[in-house]
């Protein structure tokens, strides 16, 4: 689990799901605060890179954007483990 000043992100990825064409894993995002499920972060294969997929009728701040945004570079730059 990684935890930022807003969020949680939990490793939700099943062992069974890690098979050889599958070698990334997904994450969910969730509001420290509240503990609302706010979206998930995992690959996406057509861009190459992993995404954020936000949860429908959530709002965003930009300080929230920021902190998931660093997840998700955090994640590029030790290829997604």
């Amino acid at each position: 689990m990684v935890t930022t000043h807003r969020c949680k992100f939990f490793d939700v990825t099943r062992p069974d799901e890690l098979k050889p064409g599958r070698k990334t894993h997904t994450y969910t995002v969730v509001n420290k605060t509240r503990g609302d499920i706010l979206g998930s972060i995992k690959w996406y294969g057509p861009w190459r890179k992993f995404c954020f997929f936000p949860s429908a009728s959530t709002v965003w701040s930009v300080d929230c954007l920021k902190d998931i945004s660093g997840v998700l570079g955090s994640l590029s730059e030790r290829g997604g483990k």
